[in-house]
């Protein structure tokens, strides 16, 4: 059976889903798991000045509304990992296609194509957190991209068939609560094994650059603050926040 959404709103166009989701938890006492998605976003974004394109009606676009509460917030990246986990599976399952995996931290690729991006903005009081908005955009039905994106695909792209926009929101959400669950109950490492795991290059030789510039080196695995932990050929082991290393696919 899959996860009963408490709340649901559709909207037909927005700004963004997480910026709707933190106007309406200013007035209303959203329950966890609720989910506000939209056919188009105005103003759809990742981390930093990173838009997301979606043709309208095309594509999942959606926030959940999370509230972790028993994390610590120097702990938030294993929230990052556990919705990154329910994302990729719920792909899949769409799908019925195997292939997908995590490129750090939380984006969602198809060989070389990404397929899905998130952003995960918290509010937190002291050190506790209040709520979590997940946002999450993947590329569904859109054949063709016209932004100066790198790399996006779709699933019609991948498998050349349309699917049901609403079905497949109910099945994301399902796999996102499936291993939040697991969060919430402590299964830690399942998931830091499960995100390694599906980690893009996870123990294998690949090209990124920094601000030395282009080099090789192999991805041992993320540390508990969410840093890439990177073994370059001359024998370092650097760890790197978000931005400041680039896979060079």
């Amino acid at each position: 059976m899959l996860f009963s959404i408490p709340k649901l709103i559709r909207l037909d166009i927005t700004d963004s889903t997480n910026k709707e989701a933190f106007r309406l938890l200013t007035v209303d006492e959203l329950e966890e798991g609720s989910v506000i998605t939209a056919s188009y976003q105005v103003s759809g974004r990742g981390h930093g000045e990173s838009s997301w394109e979606s043709e309208a009606g095309k594509n999942l676009l959606f926030s959940i509304i999370l509230k972790p509460e028993f994390l610590p917030p120097s702990r938030q990246f294993r929230l990052n990992q556990a919705v990154a986990l329910g994302i990729l599976e719920g792909i899949s399952a769409i799908s019925g296609h195997d292939g997908f995996c995590i490129k750090w931290p939380n984006d969602i690729y198809f060989q070389k194509g990404k397929i899905s991006g998130m952003l995960i903005e918290n509010s937190i009081m002291g050190e506790k957190f209040m709520y979590s908005v997940a946002g999450i955009g993947i590329n569904l039905n859109q054949e063709v991209f016209l932004s100066n994106a790198p790399n996006p695909v779709s699933l019609s792209n991948i498998t050349k068939k349309n699917f049901d926009v609403y079905d497949s929101l109910l099945r994301v959400v399902d796999k996102i609560m499936y291993w939040y669950q697991k969060l919430k109950s402590g299964q830690v490492r399942e998931i830091e094994k499960a995100y390694h795991t599906n980690l893009l290059g996870y123990q294998s030789d690949l090209l990124f650059s920094d601000h030395a510039g282009v080099f090789t080196g192999k991805i041992m695995g993320v540390d508990k603050h969410g840093r890439l932990v990177i073994n370059t050929l001359e024998g370092r082991k650097v760890s790197y926040e978000l931005k400041q290393v680039r896979f060079v696919l």
